[in-house]
């Protein structure tokens, strides 16, 4: 599978409802004290649709900063369930 890297905006991208992590205020917390360190160091992948499959927490530290845009990370074709467990 190719997958390719896409500036999105942040009010396009909609969380996986079924998204099986918890996201705790305290990692909430000290990954926004990372990213204030080093930046997004790593994407948000998504679904072509914008629906996010990896990197819940990013997105809603991003949103938390009122971001504009992030680098997603996008497969070629949208994934099954099976694929992005």
């Amino acid at each position: 599978m190719n997958w390719h890297a896409e500036s999105r905006r942040i009010d396009s991208l909609k969380p996986f409802e079924k998204n099986p992590r918890t996201i705790t205020k305290e990692s909430i917390k000290d990954l926004t004290d990372s990213m204030g360190k080093f930046g997004l160091a790593e994407p948000i992948c998504c679904q072509p649709d914008g629906t996010i499959i990896g990197g819940h927490a990013r997105f809603l530290v991003l949103k938390e900063q009122c971001a504009e845009e992030a680098i997603c990370m996008i497969p070629e074709k949208a994934l099954t369930p099976k694929e992005h467990e």
